[in-house]
């Protein structure tokens, strides 16, 4: 099986925990996450290898519903999440095969946020073997797409959370994922950290119940990073992970399926240019 797996904000409806809502204290870097299992279950998607490109889509986009393939725009998340809206969707249109078809309108924070923001991200990413830019690559080219920007209802999901994303446990080839950047206040911290585990999810992480990991909805340990050491995964209390294994280590996960990222070579072995 696949999910969607849900990252960023929490919100308590009347009485019930709906998803993921934006915390109190923005402006001083903290925010609140779910309490629940926040897994939408799909079916499972083709494994293949790793692609070694994160591109993080600033602008508005149009997206199809179908098996994921960033450079084609299909996306299992917007073929998925409408599936439990009730609500009117407003920016969806249904293509002659009723094709799931949404427009996101991008980020709409500021240059200086959006430059943190991918600075935040290739920071987060820095220990491992994959670049991350925000300069869509070129034809050919295998990466994993994070649009930014919007709110969830923008691809049909009912409740308030921070981010979506295909998970099944592996490598997701093509993945589209999604930081909802409005629903986040464009904090830049909040939005990073989104971003960050929502990707990883499509390179088959779970959640981790470790506070200082990016993999996990507890907060009060200041800036999240990638961890190397073992945790049990879980939301709001721990559990077996993904697969049945007791523990996760986001770090050497993350090693494993992309490789750590080579030494840069010294200026003096370099070969001359040739003339």
């Amino acid at each position: 099986m696949v999910a969607i797996a849900v990252g960023g904000i929490a919100v308590l409806g009347v009485g019930t925990l709906v998803g993921l809502v934006v915390g109190k204290r923005l402006k001083t870097g903290s925010w609140s996450v779910p309490t629940g299992n926040d897994l939408i279950r799909i079916d499972r998607v083709e494994e293949g290898g790793p692609p070694r490109v994160i591109y993080l889509h600033r602008g508005p986009i149009t997206l199809t519903g179908g098996e994921d393939d960033a450079a084609l725009r299909l996306s299992s998340v917007v073929a998925k999440a409408g599936a439990h809206s009730h609500a009117p969707a407003a920016r969806q249109v249904t293509a002659p095969e009723r094709e799931r078809v949404v427009k996101l309108r991008g980020f709409r924070g500021t240059t200086k946020s959006w430059t943190m923001i991918t600075r935040c991200v290739s920071r987060l990413y820095a220990p491992f073997d994959v670049r991350v830019t925000d300069v869509e690559p070129p034809p050919g080219t295998p990466y994993v797409m994070a649009v930014i920007g919007g709110r969830p209802k923008d691809v049909g999901h009912p409740h308030r959370v921070g981010g979506l994303a295909p998970f099944n446990g592996d490598v997701v080839p093509g993945a589209v994922v999604f930081a909802f950047a409005d629903e986040l206040r464009n904090s830049t911290r909040a939005t990073c950290e989104v971003i960050a585990m929502e990707v990883a999810h499509a390179f088959g992480l779970d959640h981790v119940y470790a506070c200082p990991d990016v993999m996990t909805y507890l907060q009060g340990c200041g800036k999240k990073s990638f961890r190397d050491f073992e945790a049990p995964c879980g939301e709001s209390k721990p559990r077996p992970c993904h697969g049945g294994a007791a523990t996760q280590n986001s770090y050497r996960r993350l090693v494993e399926v992309l490789g750590a990222r080579p030494a840069p070579v010294p200026a003096a072995a370099r070969s001359p240019a040739s003339d």
